[in-house]
């Protein structure tokens, strides 16, 4: 038996079992992908409504206090989350299913410690030092800030035991149901309300309804977590794991945007803040919207794969997908070239022009970043926390060093500069460590391929875009982006046969229609595959 590459589960030699796996990892990811997409989407509209109607100052205000219970969140669930997923993978892949149901009840009784933790120094905190610019009573900010932490940090590990379990349904089916409530609450804000407390509100109380509903789906799912006694050997292991990754957490807490937004709380005005978190959200959707689907599979698959067949197959796996993080980077960077100056002056208006170079720059530096998904992949998977550590304290080094170096002179600017020197000195640190463990066979030939289609289709849209000057132009100029770069993509010969395989078993599933294009796949895969 061999593990297929990026497979969902082991199978035999035969090309139908292996195209198999592949079209079932393939589902679970259109399933996160198709539900980010409608995130993003509700995200960006309501981010849109929230800022045009706030103004960059008070809309700064308000991006901040969510910020911070991001940061909370994030403190709360310390890593546990992604050692939740690796664990309850690896031993469903080793068929020690009552360990992995014994698990998710630890983790989710650890979560539950940390969150208490978290909120308890917030309040004090909050009471020694209250922040004096929040628009409205203190005790409104504490008890949303409260309820939107507790809730939302419970749903995502809540979302993180269900990967585990490679079910996406408790995270995907409750965020899209938080979605539909969130839309229609920003609507009545809007027309009722228009307070930088009423879309706090909005934000603990949408958290809450998520948490719900990711509870009722995990019942539905039938998940069970059944608390017993966990074998000494493994419990070490696992708070081995833990432990490590609680100290990536609190390094990252650390960096990863944070300095540069308390720089620029301390330096800089509130609008500089707003067009800062506008960028970074803006980012942060973008990447998301293309790189979910991939990265939600990726982990539960690797650490499954690393139960039944050790390391060397996940060397494998991560150098696949190390091809595709790279075309969906190049995706993520050419449309932010091309479309984020028209984006900004629709959606947001004149009063956020600010912004557009820090959008444009920060989508340039994740998009080309974007592949080092893959190397953490592999080394969470692979058990490598030590060298996740490593790579974590010299980049928070460089971080500090950077910000606090540009931020308070250039502000915007100096953030920015430090993002992108950060972000590629973490990647080159990390890809060192990841070559110390396992082979890295990038394909260099596919990755240039790719590269220069990139750069064609970007020369095409950019002149679309100058030729039509008008105010949507950035939409068509958008498609012809995509569109060139998937053309040219395949002239240049930058895929491989199963690529065109598994694209035709997957049109060949559509009906009349789909099977005609999947017959064209297979032509194309013929003339054009590596």
């Amino acid at each position: 038996m061999s593990v297929q590459t990026l497979g969902e589960i082991p199978v035999s030699a035969s090309g139908d079992s292996r195209l198999a796996g592949r079209v079932a990892l393939l589902r679970n990811a259109a399933l996160s992908t198709s539900v980010q997409y409608v995130e993003s989407a509700a995200g960006i509209l309501t981010g849109v409504i929230i800022a045009r109607v706030l103004g960059p100052s008070e809309f700064g205000h308000y991006a901040f206090a969510v910020w911070l219970c991001g940061w909370m969140l994030f403190t709360a669930n310390n890593g546990l989350t992604t050692s939740a997923i690796r664990f309850i993978a690896e031993f469903r892949g080793s068929q020690q299913h009552s360990i992995a149901e014994a698990l998710g009840a630890t983790f989710l009784r650890w979560q539950t410690f940390c969150t208490i933790a978290v909120v308890v120094v917030y309040l004090l905190v909050t009471l020694v030092f209250p922040p004096k610019e929040w628009p409205g009573p203190l005790y409104w900010l504490v008890g949303f800030a409260v309820l939107a932490v507790a809730s939302r940090a419970r749903f995502w590990m809540l979302a993180a035991i269900g990967k585990g379990f490679e079910r996406y349904e408790p995270e995907n089916y409750s965020i899209l149901g938080m979605l539909v409530a969130n839309v229609i609450a920003i609507a009545l804000w809007w027309y009722f309300d228009r307070t930088v407390i009423g879309a706090f509100a909005i934000y603990a109380l949408t958290g809450l309804l998520c948490y719900w509903l990711s509870v009722r789906v995990m019942r539905h799912c039938e998940i069970s977590l059944r608390p017993a006694a966990i074998p000494a050997q493994i419990q070490t292991r696992v708070v081995r794991t833990v432990f490590s990754t609680g100290i990536l957490v609190a390094i990252h807490l650390l960096s990863g945007r944070a300095l540069e937004v308390a720089l620029l709380k301390a330096y800089w005005s509130a609008e500089t803040i707003a067009y800062f978190v506008i960028a970074g959200t803006l980012t942060k959707g973008a990447v998301d919207l293309l790189t979910t689907g991939l990265a939600s599979v990726l982990l539960p698959v690797m650490s499954r794969a690393f139960g039944r067949s050790g390391q060397a197959r996940v060397g494998v796996m991560m150098s696949e997908s190390i091809r595709y993080y790279w075309f969906i980077g190049l995706l993520i960077s050419g449309l932010g070239i091309v479309v984020t100056q028209g984006a900004v002056a629709l959606l947001y208006g004149s009063q956020y022009e600010a912004a557009i170079p820090a959008i444009t720059w920060s989508l340039v530096i994740a998009g080309l970043g974007s592949f080092s998904g893959a190397l953490g992949a592999f080394q969470t998977a692979s058990d490598y926390q030590n060298d996740r550590i490593m790579t974590a304290v010299a980049t928070l080094l460089i971080n500090l060093a950077t910000a606090f170096a540009l931020v308070p002179t250039w502000g915007l600017n100096g953030a920015i500069l430090s993002l992108a020197i950060t972000r590629f000195a973490s990647i080159a640190f990390q890809y060192v460590m990841v070559r110390r463990r396992v082979p890295v066979r990038i394909k260099w030939e596919v990755i240039f391929r790719l590269t220069f289609a990139a750069l064609i289709a970007g020369e095409l849209a950019v002149i679309v875009e100058t030729l039509l000057h008008s105010r949507g132009s950035f939409v068509l100029s958008a498609m012809v982006f995509v569109a060139a770069f998937l053309l040219i993509s395949v002239l240049l010969r930058a895929w491989y046969a199963r690529d065109y395989a598994l694209l035709a078993e997957v049109l060949r599933r559509f009906g009349s229609v789909g099977a005609k294009l999947a017959k064209s796949c297979r032509r194309m895969g013929r003339r054009f595959a590596i």
